[in-house]
């Protein structure tokens, strides 16, 4: 796909038309959790859940990953979590969420990391 966009930007800064694009819907996937996936796969739209979409999601992202070390690695990594009941730690694009007490019965006003006020009730 990106060889195809970046022609197509080349073609257009030079006045040439551009070559037509085709987006390929491949389906959607989504791990929810420990043996727990949901999956829409093909022309058809096949719904599949639980394990068969876990294995199906597990197989997808392996293939899509670009050399065998990394895909090597992936398995090791998840074969590691899956059978050692580990959790890594999750990658947070919003830093300041980590730092959220869910125990409390307040509700927390985030702010910058390690700061936390609590709103009066």
């Amino acid at each position: 796909m990106w060889p195809l966009v970046a022609g197509n930007i080349v073609l257009e800064a030079t006045g040439r038309p551009r070559k037509p694009f085709h987006y390929v819907d491949k389906g959607i996937m989504a791990m929810i959790g420990r043996n727990a996936a949901v999956a829409e796969v093909g022309l058809q739209r096949r719904h599949l859940h639980g394990v068969i979409a876990s294995v199906t999601w597990l197989g997808v992202h392996l293939a899509l990953l670009t050399n065998m070390r990394a895909k090597i690695e992936a398995l090791i990594e998840w074969g590691w979590d899956y059978f050692a009941r580990t959790r890594s730690n999750p990658i947070l694009d919003r830093v300041e969420q980590a730092n959220i007490d869910w125990t409390s019965g307040q509700e927390d006003v985030l702010t910058p990391v390690g700061e936390s006020v609590r709103r009066a009730s």
